[in-house]
């Protein structure tokens, strides 16, 4: 169970799922189903797989179970406390939006009377609804409540983890609202404090990167987002992650800040980058290698070349 603590600490997620379903299976023999060792294990296994792409179907199944399970027995009550939270998680991944806007408002109001509104189950549990509120289309709600964690969380070291996810969740329904242009400085908060809690070389770090990138272009700072695009690509290289929608984000910068033949060239090095033979390169690629020809000649020709290039994305089913 220390191993699978150890491994979920690192973000090994897979080991860490697999390692404390074993030590759960143990406990089970041992003591039986519900006793507080078993329930911690399973609280583990389910956490783990809720970090897992694909799984969160079966986290909400095993935690759902594991939280009955806890009530039942008169668990301590801290450990019925974060079953219940991440149970909420659960759902929320699995896209269960109604059930979990149903259920986070009663469970926050505990949570507040049990231990203040400035504890980390109740922030914790109001990102959770604020993650759901943007799920459903409720920005002005998500923004809210979001905001309010942040605030509420400045007593927090800046590189808390719960602070990165207040951070998070306000940048994104900033960036998904009305309100874009207020997402620049929240996103690159974000990624300082990221940086600072896990180092520069880290996913974490790399897709805060490009997240502030895509807001500077969205909030129209396009100039803003060339460093920081060309950061990422570092960042990626570092981590040997593959550099094509890297090269291509920061083509996008360069684009949208009117540097359109730096631009060019840069997509043009992708496409040509890719596993076809020559022969089949240059006769599927060269409509759209003219339409980026053409788009980088003229800000007047930009929209009809970008229609014609997407229809030939569209035709070829990339």
């Amino acid at each position: 169970l220390r191993a699978a603590q150890s491994a979920y600490e690192r973000s090994d997620y897979p080991l860490a799922a697999e390692l404390a379903d074993r030590s759960r299976t143990i406990y089970r023999s041992r003591f039986g189903a519900d006793d507080p060792r078993s329930l911690a294990a399973q609280y583990l296994v389910g956490s783990s797989l809720l970090q897992n792409a694909g799984t969160a179907d079966q986290a909400a199944t095993l935690l759902s179970d594991g939280l009955d399970r806890a009530i039942r027995s008169a668990a301590p009550e801290e450990l019925i406390d974060r079953y219940a939270i991440m149970r909420l998680m659960a759902m929320r991944r699995a896209d269960r939006v109604d059930q979990t806007l149903a259920e986070a408002p009663p469970l926050i109001t505990r949570l507040i009377d049990r231990y203040g509104d400035t504890n980390r189950h109740v922030l914790t549990t109001q990102l959770v609804l604020a993650n759901a509120m943007l799920s459903a289309g409720d920005t002005t709600g998500a923004i809210e409540f979001a905001q309010s964690v942040r605030d509420r969380s400045s007593q927090l070291a800046p590189d808390h983890e719960t602070r990165l996810n207040a951070l998070n969740t306000l940048g994104r329904a900033l960036s998904e609202s009305d309100r874009a242009d207020q997402a620049p400085p929240v996103l690159k908060e974000l990624a300082d404090a990221t940086a600072l809690r896990y180092g520069t070389n880290h996913r974490r770090t790399l897709t805060a990167q490009r997240n502030l990138a895509k807001a500077y272009i969205a909030s129209g700072n396009a100039a803003a987002a060339i460093p920081v695009a060309e950061s990422a690509l570092r960042i990626g290289a570092a981590l040997g992650v593959p550099d094509e929608a890297l090269r291509l984000e920061s083509a996008t910068a360069l684009v949208a800040a009117g540097r359109m033949v730096e631009g060019l060239d840069v997509i043009e090095g992708v496409i040509r980058g890719g596993p076809l033979d020559d022969a089949e390169r240059a006769e599927r690629l060269a409509p759209r290698l003219d339409a980026l020809r053409e788009a980088a000649s003229g800000d007047a020709k930009i929209n009809a070349a970008v229609d014609r290039l997407a229809a030939t994305w569209a035709a070829s089913g990339e």
